[in-house]
């Protein structure tokens, strides 16, 4: 009996939301029956986790490719055809997908778990696109607005797609300490109200949206104690966007209630101390800060125009601003400050829906299917192949 592989694909191992998601479905996704590697197009401070899961390599598109051509050279007989390719499966995760065309040469099928936002394809060579569109076996897509984007802007068959949210461990996001060693090291008062915000610190995240938006709560409220703290710093190609915002701070007058804290190992402490979430991305094809943010008893609003979130505003797990401006952001903010009350029972009855949809063990239940489908139907494919081969021999 042949052994069952699979080899999951991610584009890099940074601290940012796709590896970050992948990381946690391995940690919970049950392969029994398959073996199973992991293969890096780029490092990042993640490569020593998912070392700790699966045999782990890093390999640029390039040398794949290389090996690629050179494998399937050395296949070019039955045996060594079914030896070599029958039992493999590629998982591709994310911004990965240019290693389509390995996969392609190897004839392993595919399973695209698709995060980005329509922009993010924009940037994709043409080859690869196209291969993108027609070899993957399935599609996983994280939100509604991802599986409509993948359907109508990309023209990837409506069949080959599956709405698989993005899942997190709700047992581990649950609130633990109140924030106020935190608030402390940062000096904000305990009675002070705190709003966060998440993400890379780049355009796309609109963290210039965000401070804008604290610039007016303050004029909103100048009797309350306000600060802003945003978990996140900048990538390679963003680089100095954390002082730029700094400065944008200095001038609006808010400096020292602005506070860029950059990556973090372990944000969830950090969100502890928050007292109001705001998603100020001006596109998202999910949010995990959302769900876990809620979870953790704090509520988060999100711009509807942002994409993903809009599935959280139809379950009611977070506020929506139908308006797309730091204005509308600040004027919602201050409706739920203003009405904790309601707030509590919102985020209450939020984090009920979070566990029951979004738990990671439910959704990584719902991928194990698909990979399941997709390998035996292949091994159907390959089978039927030999069997037709071996009567023209």
């Amino acid at each position: 009996m042949s052994i069952r592989r699979i080899k999951f694909i991610s584009h890099e191992a940074s601290r940012t939301g796709a590896p970050i998601a992948l990381l946690e479905l391995l940690k919970n996704l049950d392969i029994c029956g398959y073996t199973a590697d992991i293969t890096l197009l780029a490092g990042g401070p993640l490569k020593g986790e998912f070392e700790e899961l699966y045999p782990t390599r890093k390999s640029s598109v390039d040398k794949l490719k290389r090996e690629a051509k050179i494998k399937s050279a050395f296949a070019r007989s039955l045996d060594l055809f079914k030896k070599n390719h029958q039992n493999r499966l590629a998982y591709l995760h994310s911004h990965s997908y240019e290693y389509l065309h390995v996969a392609k040469e190897l004839r392993y099928p595919a399973i695209c778990h698709v995060h980005e936002v329509p922009l993010s394809f924009k940037f994709v060579d043409k080859k690869t696109l196209e291969l993108f569109k027609l070899y993957p076996a399935k599609y996983i897509a994280v939100s509604q607005y991802v599986q409509e984007m993948l359907r109508d802007e990309i023209g990837v068959p409506e069949s080959r797609i599956v709405h698989i949210p993005t899942g997190i461990d709700t047992d581990k996001w649950r609130r633990e300490n109140d924030g106020k060693s935190l608030r402390n090291e940062l000096n904000i008062a305990p009675n002070a109200i705190v709003v966060g915000g998440s993400g890379q610190l780049i355009p796309l995240k609109g963290t210039d949206i965000w401070i804008r938006a604290a610039k007016k709560l303050t004029e909103i409220f100048p009797q309350k104690d306000l600060h802003f703290v945003w978990v996140g710093g900048c990538d390679k190609s963003s680089i100095l966007y954390d002082q730029l915002m700094l400065r944008e701070a200095e001038h609006l007058g808010i400096k020292g209630k602005v506070h860029l804290i950059g990556h973090r190992s372990n944000p969830k402490p950090y969100f502890e101390m928050f007292d109001v979430f705001a998603l100020t991305s001006r596109l998202e094809s999910f949010s995990m800060v959302c769900l876990e943010n809620t979870l953790l008893g704090t509520p988060s609003v999100a711009f509807r125009v942002t994409g993903g979130p809009q599935e959280f505003g139809e379950k009611n797990i977070a506020y929506l601003v139908d308006g797309f401006s730091a204005r509308c952001m600040a004027e919602k903010i201050v409706s739920i400050i203003s009405n904790p009350q309601e707030s509590k029972e919102f985020v209450n009855n939020a984090s009920l829906i979070i566990k029951k949809e979004y738990d990671i063990k439910v959704t990584a239940g719902s991928i194990r299917k698909i990979i399941d489908e997709v390998y035996e139907n292949q091994a159907r494919q390959e089978k039927m192949h030999y069997s037709q081969y071996s009567k023209i021999n």
